[in-house]
């Protein structure tokens, strides 16, 4: 069943869960009104769970995740423009699965013409007590993800027109498995990654400005593999970590600030005696590599 304004959805069973959101949006003539704007809410209580699996696809506007203190499994909240687009919920006990959209009406499509279809907001928070498999999605718009004091079990942040923030402010009480960032033509700015304690962390770039910061708690090694097509890429490090960077650029800069050339890679001094160490493959087409140590 499917409520707007006000109203709360909660699903029953235990296990695992999956929450998406479909937030596409059409072609407009005209600004919204306010009397087209409705609030849609969903939420669960907080109980045993081995691992709540979680898919966000947002098409416009401006999407915030993070932990909650209210003792629920999942809270999401969506305003949206009820002559467009109607949500949908559906919760299965026996696949522990959830399903939260927000489907166009009729032949709507998901161009964005107006700045007023920015104005749709989803706020969507989990226990930080359950571990959490996530993937996001974000289409025209900006999103604001903390995934610290969530218990990321592993993580995909897909950015394909839009401006991205995706902080780890406090650390992971688990190990994630691996971390994957895509952007299109987007601006992906991160924080503190290493806090998440990912064995692995993926980013697959196309047209845009990206800040891969990998401070944090975090020990043994990190790998990161990055891909940038077009644009500049930034890399935020620990001074305390050994680094080792590969290179496969054509027309990219890259100014080697505290490293030295060891065949085909490049490494800081200490990269074979640090306690922790970081390993880099970056390939690149044109565009700028920056390194930043903190």
């Amino acid at each position: 069943m499917t409520t707007a304004r006000g109203s709360r959805v909660a699903g029953r069973g235990k296990g695992s869960a999956t929450v998406m959101f479909l937030l596409a949006v059409s072609q407009l003539a005209v600004p919204l009104s306010a009397q087209s704007m409705r609030t849609f809410t969903a939420s669960r209580k907080l109980e045993s769970a081995a691992t709540l699996s979680v898919g966000v696809e947002f098409g416009a506007g401006y999407l915030t995740l993070g932990p909650n203190t209210q003792g629920m499994l999942y809270d999401a909240s969506i305003r949206y423009d009820q002559e467009r687009s109607t949500p949908e919920h559906r919760y299965d006990a026996t696949m522990h699965r959830l399903d939260l959209r927000l489907r166009p009406i009729g032949s709507a499509g998901v161009r964005v013409t107006n700045r007023e279809q920015l104005a749709q907001r989803a706020s969507l928070t989990f226990a930080p007590t359950v571990p959490l498999v996530l993937d996001v999605t974000l289409g025209a718009g900006e999103g604001e993800l903390e995934l610290g004091g969530l218990r990321i079990k592993s993580a995909a942040v897909h950015s394909v027109a839009t401006r991205t923030i995706i902080r780890a402010s406090h650390p992971n009480a688990i190990a994630c498995e691996t971390l994957d960032l895509d952007g299109g033509a987007a601006e992906v700015i991160t924080e503190h990654l290493g806090n998440l304690r990912c064995a692995e962390i993926r980013f697959d770039g196309g047209v845009g400005e990206t800040t891969l910061d990998l401070t944090g708690r975090w020990s043994s090694t990190l790998r990161v593999r990055a891909k940038q097509a077009l644009g500049n890429l930034k890399l935020v490090l620990p001074k305390d970590a050994g680094v080792r960077i590969v290179l496969d650029r054509t027309l990219t800069s890259f100014t080697p600030v505290g490293f030295v050339q060891d065949g085909a890679a490049w490494v800081t001094p200490n990269f074979r005696t640090a306690a922790r160490t970081i390993q880099v493959d970056i390939t690149t087409a044109v565009g700028g590599i920056e390194v930043r140590w903190e």
